[in-house]
């Protein structure tokens, strides 16, 4: 009796275990980011918690839809998309 009670203890330390060690081996090495690029800027002043940075120029593409945001979403990507693969010169 005393062996099967020492059994069914060590199975839940085991699997304890097993996802202490995959939390610390994942933690431990370095995720990818997928963060988005952030354009080069300088700062040109600090005040009190906040910095006025001066950022370099660059584009923007922008569609203007009618709609909901689920639906104005719908109808400008695939116009983005298109600009972005080619469909950008006039015709």
């Amino acid at each position: 009796m005393h062996i099967q009670a020492l059994r069914k203890l060590r199975r839940p330390s085991m699997a304890f275990s097993a996802v202490l060690l995959s939390t610390l081996m994942l933690s431990t090495f370095a995720m990818p980011s997928h963060a988005t690029e952030e354009p080069e800027y300088q700062v040109v002043r600090e005040l009190e918690g906040i910095e006025v940075r001066q950022y370099a120029g660059y584009t923007v593409a922008q569609v203007i839809v009618a709609g909901s945001a689920s639906a104005a979403g719908n109808q400008a990507f695939p116009i983005l998309v298109g600009y972005i693969f080619g469909k950008n010169k006039g015709e």
